[in-house]
């Protein structure tokens, strides 16, 4: 037995399927959002730690 589905009911699945998409797609962004800061802050310390290094050498 094979099972179709109605037309309204192919519409729906698609949009089910758009907005898990839409989902996925907005969770992404999220997590690069935070991986992006969490790269900026630390090389904002490192540079910070260069810095110290480079007055330390500039003081001998």
């Amino acid at each position: 037995m094979e099972l179709c589905t109605s037309q309204s009911g192919a519409l729906c699945v698609q949009t089910i399927s758009r907005k898990i998409q839409q989902h996925y797609e907005e969770q992404w962004k999220q997590h690069n959002y935070k991986d992006k800061e969490i790269i900026v802050k630390g090389l904002e310390k490192l540079n910070q730690f260069l810095d110290a290094i480079m007055r330390k050498e500039n003081m001998r």
